[in-house]
């Protein structure tokens, strides 16, 4: 006596179906998040703030280079990684701008490097917390 398989493998394909619009969601997400940058690359995080904001630089490993801004109340953070093991977040809530690398594996100097160039207005406040690299203003 001959089992059929046919109703199985139309339950698999449907299930492979459904849960394809959930994997294209979730690699768009990850490929377009606006705050968030990983593996070897630079990113530039724009962010219009009032006078009197703080800006807050949280990088381990790497320079962080301070310049001053081109325009009004525009703070721009350029943040430039060296591997795939770390991440750079960046985020505003009111008058408050944060940067900060985040390790997604153990690293050592090298990989956790990440080049940070920050453009700030004269009229903003600013903390760098950095373990090692040079900060230049």
């Amino acid at each position: 006596m001959e089992k059929s398989t046919r109703g199985r493998r139309w339950l698999s394909q449907g299930v492979a179906v459904a849960l394809l619009p959930l994997a294209l969601v979730v690699l768009i997400v990850a490929v377009l998040s606006p705050n968030a940058l990983a593996a070897g690359g630079s990113k530039t995080f724009s962010y219009n703030a009032p006078a009197g904001s703080s800006v807050t630089v949280v990088s381990p490993f790497g320079p962080v280079t301070i310049q001053p801004a081109n325009s009004g109340h525009q703070v721009v953070i350029t943040a430039t990684t060296h591997s795939d093991k770390v991440e750079v977040d960046s985020d505003q809530m009111g008058g408050r701008i944060e940067a900060q690398t985040h390790f997604l594996q153990k690293v050592d100097e090298n990989e956790g490097k990440v080049d940070y160039v920050v453009s700030l207005p004269p009229d903003f406040n600013l903390v760098v917390r950095a373990a090692s690299g040079p900060i230049q203003i």
